[in-house]
């Protein structure tokens, strides 16, 4: 699992070289791993230690969806050790037969489904935000951006030429399978843009205006 783990380091990147949240969860997964089967050889892993390595996860309070993905992280590790050479391919066949947990057949604990804020929460909190997290949650809700995306924009991936405004992003979830992802920004979305602008260069002046002030005073 080390050679697993210093090619994950390299793989999963992005753009700007930092590691992305996949290397976090691979870590996670190896350490629960290793702590029952730290002295198992790769090629003598089977489906009962794959399933013991699970029920570690289901006490640990960890919810059902969560540990089938975690599952599947593990599963992914002994399939790159197969195509690496470093194991018979037969391992990982073995552990991809083990089905994930299934809904009101397991102990795991299961979670309510994520739910949109009811708009009338956002309506109330906004008014508490500073003007950057306040441009933000309005871009979001006419957009329907992610909240990483809407965090990374910036002015200069926003082609504001014609209508609607397209801000094309640099860096997104599916970069590595080649696509491209772009948000269209409408009238709604552009004045959200524009009166942020706005209160930015008018708190400037205000700024500036005081500075000068200040230093008139002290001379």
């Amino acid at each position: 699992m080390f050679a697993f783990r210093e090619w994950a380091k390299q793989h999963y990147r992005m753009p700007d070289g930092r590691e992305t949240s996949e290397v976090r969860e691979y870590e996670l997964v190896i350490r629960h791993t290793r702590e029952l089967y730290g002295e198992t050889l790769a090629a003598e892993f089977g489906p009962l230690n794959f399933k013991a390595v699970r029920q570690k996860m289901i006490l640990a309070g960890w919810s059902r969806g969560v540990i089938n993905q975690r599952m599947g992280r593990l599963e992914r590790i002994f399939k790159w050790a197969v195509a690496e050479q470093m194991i018979p391919a037969e391992v990982h066949y073995a552990l991809a037969a083990v089905p994930g947990l299934k809904k009101g057949r397991t102990e795991a604990r299961e979670t309510d489904p994520v739910k949109p804020v009811d708009p009338s929460t956002v309506d109330s909190t906004i008014p508490s935000l500073n003007r950057h997290v306040r441009a933000m949650v309005e871009l979001q809700r006419v957009t329907g951006m992610r909240p990483g995306e809407v965090c990374r924009l910036r002015l200069a991936d926003v082609d504001r030429s014609a209508e609607p405004w397209v801000y094309r992003l640099v860096q997104h979830k599916t970069l590595h399978h080649g696509k491209d992802r772009a948000v269209m920004i409408g009238p709604k979305g552009r004045k959200v843009i524009e009166q942020f602008i706005a209160d930015c260069s008018r708190r400037a002046r205000l700024r500036l205006a005081a500075n000068l002030s200040h230093s008139h005073s002290r001379m």
